[in-house]
């Protein structure tokens, strides 16, 4: 079976902060991640023509890759409640996700400072990331 990835700016500190929600309320622990920067990222990326200098999360699951907001919902079925109710928002027009999605992606540094490295996991789950 394939290992489901989240792709994200390992320089973006909103972008970790969604990797650490993700983490923290994800049970079963089948979803892996990999800074977009990464060899790993460039090369599924790559097969899917999907650009890596995207201003999206990228999550592949199952032989696919979704982006924008298609990929935050895809996510969001994972994590456990509170956060699952989030899910609501799926039911929204697709056109207001995905401009939503767009204007938060584009303005992320605004949101918080643009970090000059990718973190390093703790220990404890550092055999869900790949590429680091």
């Amino acid at each position: 079976m394939e290992k489901s990835i989240l792709f994200y700016d390992g320089h973006c500190a909103l972008c970790n902060f969604f990797v650490r929600l993700v983490i923290r309320f994800e049970p079963k622990q089948l979803i892996y991640f990999s800074p977009i920067q990464s060899l790993e990222a460039k090369t599924i990326l790559a097969k899917h023509h999907i650009d890596a200098a995207i201003d999206s999360i990228v999550y592949y699951e199952q032989g696919n890759c979704y982006v924008y907001h298609e990929a935050v919902f895809k996510i969001l079925k994972h994590l456990s409640y509170p956060i699952k109710l989030t899910l609501v928002f799926q039911y929204l027009p697709s056109v207001f996700n995905k401009t939503v999605y767009k204007i938060i992606a584009k303005n992320r540094f605004r949101f918080g400072r643009k970090l000059k490295s990718c973190p390093l996991p703790k220990p404890s789950i550092k055999n869900r990331f790949l590429g680091i």
